[in-house]
């Protein structure tokens, strides 16, 4: 009998819930199969970053993001030396709260309330 290893299999991305303007939390499932951890790869306007997590991590972070860009991320399953095809997603941070928006407003109610 022959057995033959395709090597690792492909993981699954969950829906982002987590976002600001300069971060995003990713999740994944765990692939079926044999694996001994992930390799996350994202660009960033400084060049690509590389992540390697352990089996048991199905969640990751990314921090120091811009506000309103829109990020490819890949994820490996791997296996000793072996990789997966990659999981692929494109995640956007969400725009920058301005706080003189926010500062205005509150003077605004203030003066309106104080009117009253």
């Amino acid at each position: 009998m022959l057995n033959i290893y395709s090597g690792p299999q492909q993981t699954s991305f969950l829906p982002v819930e987590d976002a600001g303007p300069t971060y995003v939390e990713i999740r994944w499932l765990p692939p079926p199969g044999n694996y001994d951890g992930f390799r996350l790869v994202y660009q960033t306007p400084s060049g690509p970053e590389e992540v390697f997590l352990a089996k048991n991590v199905l969640s990751y972070r990314l921090n120091y993001l811009d506000p309103s860009n829109t990020y490819e991320i890949k994820l490996y399953t791997r296996v000793a030396d072996l990789e997966s095809v990659a999981a692929e997603t494109e995640v956007t941070t969400s725009k920058k709260k301005d706080g003189n928006i926010f500062y205005l407003k509150h003077i605004i109610i203030d003066i309106i309330s104080f009117r009253e």
